[in-house]
């Protein structure tokens, strides 16, 4: 859904939504899951980096880290969210205006609803296409490297 809102002081319109009809792309999906250390749905585009060595380090150091800071940071708001706001937003509308890129934040508060609206200071980009990831695999072969490299060249 897209809400549009417009304000001047005394004075707010809000315009109900319209229902767009968005084109999926799978490559967002893909390039997501690629960098998440997440294994790739059928026919993803770097299924052949996946099996290679150095990307399953990264995802294995991924995991353990995004782990670890879910424990720490995420799960307290899941637990807080659960006993003090329960049921909020029930398959319903959430307006974060501290979003940006932080999605995590906004779904552990309110797990349950069925639109998220974030906003940011941070301007819109582009998604980086990581077909041109470049998997170092024998520079993490060598002595001495605990993890894998990956290098992103935009």
């Amino acid at each position: 859904m897209v809400w549009e809102c417009a304000c001047t002081p005394g004075k707010t319109t809000v315009v109900a939504p319209e229902v767009h009809d968005v084109r999926s792309d799978r490559k967002f999906n893909d390039s997501a899951r690629f960098l998440a250390g997440l294994p790739g749905n059928d026919g993803s585009p770097y299924a052949g980096l996946e099996r290679t060595e150095a990307w399953k380090e990264y995802a294995a150091n991924f995991q353990k880290s995004f782990g670890s800071s879910d424990a720490r940071l995420l799960k307290p708001v899941r637990e807080f969210s659960a006993k003090e706001m329960p049921g909020a937003a029930k398959g319903g509308f959430v307006y974060y205006p501290f979003g940006g890129p932080d999605v995590l934040y906004v779904q552990a508060f309110y797990p349950d609803a069925k639109t998220y609206m974030l906003c940011g200071l941070e301007k819109p980009g582009s998604v980086w296409d990581v077909t041109h990831i470049s998997v170092l695999s024998r520079a993490c072969e060598s002595p001495g490297c605990s993890s894998a490299s990956i290098s992103i060249g935009v």
